[in-house]
């Protein structure tokens, strides 16, 4: 059973409880006589039970799947949307998630869900944005940028803005430049222009994982692979049929270790450790829909050859064809090294790269959940 992009092996209950909604004889004011007072319906409970455990063709543990399951509770329920489970269809908001602790050294682990089943024919997902423009060196404004905000790929929606299509891993998807957005999932919530994050080829949904191999976040439109042993950050965009490499950065320093610091399907926050601790200095941050963000002094090219240059009144620099570099704050590039001590954004624009750019400065401060259709 898959509920949003976290996969279940064995769902044994899926217990959608009747509506129900209760009612009280009242007394009107000054009168003897009585009336039906209605109120509003309770919201559908829902129960769930099973059993995780690896799969015969499979790689995650029971252990690995508990995680996961933990993660349905700590994220917001306008993810973890559910598609025909018993010819349901709607949102799954987790109140309670409990595996039991006396199955850890078995391969099978019992767990129970309980919380609230939301219905499609009640509900849907809904975003608002409250764009700001990070502050910056170059005397950008909001009214010299975009905000665009994807949507689920497939689904019916409502915006209160302008709409632009862009090709995808995960095909076309949708992005709004309206301030909020009403939507209707067409089907399961993965793949469907969501950050996606991988520990070497593990998927993984909860910010406590232990990261161990290379890191990878992406979410459609570039990917970027964090390798701690080698200190690179390799990062790549779609183009078109496959993820085609921009490069190599090397970071100048050893990481120690690597950490999830948010995990959201809207955004991932990873953070580097040095000498064992953890730094909030250093950060690789993936949106959806935007061009991955780093908040490192250098990067070192291994693979692009760009010219020595500054930034003046524009924010960006030209790394090679169709690739450049945009920060908020001065940036220089001097033999192959990227430096400067903003926040730094890898992008391709094969048109318009100045506004892109620009587009980078944008905080969109979205809000995802889950709200009436009336």
């Amino acid at each position: 059973m898959k509920i949003g992009d976290i996969d279940l092996p064995c769902v044994a209950v899926f217990n959608a409880a009747a509506v129900k909604r209760s009612t009280e004889i009242i007394s009107p004011l000054g009168t003897n006589l009585h009336t039906i007072a209605e109120f509003e319906p309770d919201p559908v409970t829902l129960e769930m039970s099973g059993s995780l455990f690896k799969e015969f063709s499979g790689t995650k543990t029971a252990d690995q799947y508990a995680e996961d399951l933990a993660a349905l509770a700590r994220r917001k329920s306008v993810w973890n949307y559910v598609h025909n489970v018993q010819g349901k269809y709607g949102f799954v908001s987790v109140e309670s998630c409990n595996v039991d602790p006396r199955e850890r050294t078995k391969a099978f682990r019992e767990f129970t869900v309980d919380g609230l089943f939301l219905p499609l024919s009640e509900y849907w997902g809904r975003v608002e944005t409250l764009p700001v423009v990070i502050q910056n060196d170059f005397g950008i404004t909001l009214e010299d940028c975009q905000s665009w905000t994807t949507l689920p790929a497939g689904s019916s929606y409502a915006t209160s803005g302008s709409t632009r299509e862009v090709s995808s891993e995960y095909g076309t998807l949708t992005q709004t430049s309206g301030s909020f957005a009403n939507f209707m999932p067409a089907g399961s919530m993965d793949g469907v222009g969501e950050v996606q994050v991988f520990d070497g080829s593990l998927r993984i949904h909860s910010a406590a994982h232990l990261v161990g191999e290379v890191l990878t976040v992406k979410n459609g439109l570039y990917s970027v692979a964090i390798d701690k042993d080698q200190g690179t950050i390799s990062v790549s965009y779609w183009s078109g049929a496959e993820y085609t490499l921009i490069d190599n950065f090397s970071v100048g320093y050893s990481l120690i270790g690597v950490f999830l610091r948010t995990l959201r399907p809207d955004r991932v926050e990873v953070c580097f450790c040095l000498n064992g601790y953890p730094t909030i200095l250093d950060w690789v941050i993936l949106e959806a829909g935007k061009p991955p963000q780093m908040t490192v002094y250098s990067l070192t090219c291994s693979e692009l050859s760009p010219s020595d240059s500054s930034t003046g009144a524009d924010n960006f620099l030209v790394l090679g064809t169709g690739l450049y570099v945009a920060s908020n704050q001065a940036l220089s590039i001097s033999e192959g090294v990227i430096a400067g001590p903003g926040k730094k954004w890898i992008f391709y624009e094969a048109s318009d790269p100045e506004q892109e750019a620009k587009n980078c400065l944008v905080d969109r401060q979205a809000e995802w959940y889950v709200s009436r259709r009336w």
